[in-house]
């Protein structure tokens, strides 16, 4: 394969990534920012008025993972279960930092757990976009489906939960209607996007 060519290919999947990154219409939006408050409503308690997600000494997470302390400080984890997270992870535990040293801890504590409600949040639009265009569900249905799958604890936890865990539920959903958009459309799967998503979810 020319190497130009691939080259092009990872640029145009860029594309089309970064757009199933955002929510596009207005119903998308508006869960977006609904079911994100719901989460950071709840999270709110647990950054500021304890020290589950950032104990200062405990090493471990005792409460959402064994890898959440070190990814938290570091950016990687000794244990974590995804081969490149510290890709994924590290630059935005480095941009804490420095909301670390301007603000306080907390406000690196909290900026990871908006990066966590951001992943989750947009991996639930992304399920309600397949529901609507790959199954094809009425809006009605796919909502109610969607919204119960949000409610879900394992969804609450994701969402303060800087790991392996909530990157992987990300990638995995984009993955998924990704592929399955390509091949309801009869559109090529490009080596480029191939290659970056199956690296992206499981190394």
């Amino acid at each position: 394969m020319n190497l130009n060519f691939f080259f092009k290919e990872c640029i145009v999947f860029l594309r089309e990534f970064a757009a199933l990154c955002i929510p596009k219409t207005k119903s998308e939006k508006l869960f977006f920012l609904i079911i994100s408050f719901v989460y950071l409503a709840f999270s709110r308690f647990f950054i500021f008025n304890t020290f589950m997600l950032d104990h200062p000494e405990v090493s471990h997470s005792t409460f959402l993972g064994f890898d959440t302390q070190y990814i938290m400080r570091r950016g990687y984890g000794n244990i974590t279960a995804h081969p490149f997270m510290g890709f994924f992870s590290a630059p935005f535990a480095y941009i804490g930092n420095i909301f670390a040293v301007i603000f306080g801890y907390k406000a690196k504590t909290f900026f990871l757990v908006l990066i966590c409600t951001y992943l989750v949040v947009q991996s639930q639009i992304i399920v309600r976009r397949y529901l609507l265009n790959i199954i094809g569900l009425g809006v009605r249905n796919s909502n109610i489906l969607t919204i119960f799958f949000s409610v879900f604890a394992s969804n609450f936890a994701l969402a303060m939960a800087y790991e392996s865990f909530t990157f992987s539920f990300f990638f995995l959903s984009i993955a998924t209607y990704y592929f399955s958009i390509k091949l309801k459309d009869k559109k090529e799967i490009t080596l480029a996007s191939g290659l970056i998503l199956g690296l992206s979810i499981g190394g």
